[in-house]
């Protein structure tokens, strides 16, 4: 069927990021115009090149972020074979062929994925998907490792629905991970779903991207470009190396708690069953906070406690009644 044509002006900022040159392959994860992309950037040392080297990345655009990384193998073999024979998209266009479905709405139909948009997913597809992708990457136990009890601040601040920036020098492609890795902490069950606002799903961005994350309310993303720092406009919670640094307005929120440690052992003890039973850990987690705010009567400190949150973030969730009608007591301290 016909398509949309998609203007890719821009693009080129997208699949080789800043500072490429300095590194022989490497992937990124990003979105663009709606769409969400990967793309595989491969360096090939040639003297008689420019700049003393062929550099090509090959990627692929879908309608949502579901298995992104599967496409990964096929395109490192096409950027290195962009590189060795210039102008031979062979690899390409059979992959594209051979997985592509029609779709009158978009440019490149998701591969290898049912032809649905994302709104029209039941709560159980998306809670199915989000769970896959999660245990793909390995997910909650390599940020466990890294993180250590400061996990449990992250999670309270996707919970919270801040601006969440990763940002860490090359590849790009370990910060995409850590970054697509995260969104894994709001896992939570079907009859739930729609009671989380999930951050978008920016993956890279760099500075063409400022304007643009000036109106964005809530997110996660990451970069390599270090100018982000200092743009503290622009987020709430900046993820540097090991370092977690909350905005002067949501130091409150992203506060260590006396729980942090203790759930993090237990944390430690699930996960020793894998990826899937890390991932139950949040799923559980998730349900206890949602059950409890969920109910009529007031939660008192203690039980904010017992949850894992502060009292900042029991505020900030409470604020749509809507959703959650419990109202938070005064008195004591968390």
């Amino acid at each position: 069927g016909d398509t949309r044509v998609l203007d890719l002006s821009g693009l080129e900022f997208k699949v080789i990021v800043s500072g490429s040159h300095l590194v022989e392959e490497d992937y990124v994860l990003f979105q663009f115009h709606g769409l969400y992309g990967v793309a595989v950037y491969n360096q090939l040392k040639e003297p008689s090149a420019p700049r003393g080297a062929w550099q090509r990345a090959a990627g692929v655009l879908c309608r949502h972020y579901y298995y992104l990384t599967q496409h990964l193998a096929v395109l490192s073999k096409a950027s290195k074979e962009a590189n060795r024979n210039p102008g031979n998209y062979d690899t390409l266009m059979e992959y594209y062929r051979n997985n592509t479905i029609a779709d009158k709405s978009v440019v490149l139909s998701p591969l290898a994925l049912p032809p649905v948009h994302p709104e029209a997913l039941s709560p159980k597809e998306a809670t199915m998907y989000l769970q896959q992708v999660a245990m793909a990457c390995d997910t909650i136990n390599s940020l466990a490792d890294f993180f250590g009890p400061d996990i449990f601040r992250l999670w309270r601040a996707l919970l919270c629905g801040l601006r969440v920036l990763f940002i860490s020098p090359l590849p790009t492609g370990a910060v995409c991970s850590m970054m697509h890795a995260a969104c894994g902490l709001l896992t939570t069950k079907e009859r739930h779903f729609g009671l989380i606002e999930h951050p978008a799903r920016l993956y890279y961005v760099n500075i063409v991207d400022i304007p643009f994350l000036k109106d964005v309310t809530s997110y996660i993303a990451c970069t390599t470009e270090t100018v982000f720092a200092d743009k503290t406009q622009l987020w709430d919670l900046l993820i540097q190396e090991k370092k977690l640094i909350p905005s002067a307005q949501q130091k409150k929120l992203l506060e260590k708690t006396s729980r942090d440690a203790s759930m993090f052992k237990d944390l430690q003890e699930k996960a020793k069953g894998g990826p899937a039973a890390a991932l139950k850990y949040f799923e559980t987690l998730n349900t206890e906070v949602l059950q409890r705010l969920t109910m009529k009567e007031d939660i008192s400190p203690k039980e904010v406690k017992q949850l894992g949150l502060n009292t900042q973030c029991a505020v900030t969730l409470l604020q749509d009644p809507h959703k959650f009608p419990a109202k938070l007591r005064r008195s004591g301290c968390c």
